[in-house]
């Protein structure tokens, strides 16, 4: 936030421009790793859409089209096997006995959160051995092989709805029904 404060100081928020914040993000990346402009570009971007949808402050968001810097290396990370049963094992009882099912097709399928909240039994098939992703990031289709362990646990998992994980009512989870604290 210093950072913009150093740049937009004396300015109203309806003053500034994309311009600014291009002049601002080229400033920045010269004393900056990529990560780090790309974050803080993140953090303006939202401060603007606030300033626009919920609060009605600005007509439109200055920021909205201003790309992120290219060259940032993301961090790489894969749990080891220790690390999988210490999670697994904090699974139990918890999402009506469905978190543990949930992690384990994850941690087998490399599937996103998104993806297996909104997978539904039509989209298992368990003759071919795939579970077919229509509901992905990119907006294509993604066939997923199953290994052993993945089709013993969807064939575990109780039929209550058409999705494989419900929630009490039947419909698709919520971000607020995983949260685990």
């Amino acid at each position: 936030m210093r950072s913009f404060d150093k740049e937009f100081e004396g300015k109203y928020i309806h003053e500034i421009t994309a311009w600014q914040i291009e002049a601002w993000k080229s400033k920045r990346s010269k004393t900056c790793k990529v990560a780090t402009v790309n974050r803080e570009l993140a953090l303006l971007k939202n401060m603007f859409s606030m300033a626009v949808k919920p609060w009605k402050k600005l007509k439109e968001n200055p920021a909205k089209d201003i790309k992120r810097l290219k060259g940032e290396t993301r961090r790489v990370r894969f749990l080891m096997p220790d690390e999988v049963q210490i999670l697994l094992s904090n699974c139990n009882d918890l999402l009506r006995g469905l978190l543990k099912p949930l992690v384990t097709i994850a941690l087998h399928t490399g599937a996103r959160k998104g993806e297996l909240q909104n997978l539904q039994w039509p989209q298992v098939n368990f003759e071919l051995g795939i579970i077919s992703l229509l509901d992905t990031k990119n907006g294509e289709r993604r066939d997923i092989p199953m290994n052993e362990t993945v089709k013993t646990t969807l064939k575990g998992i109780e039929k209550t709805s058409e999705f494989v994980f419900p929630n009490r009512n039947g419909k698709r989870i919520d971000d607020a029904q995983i949260q685990i604290t």
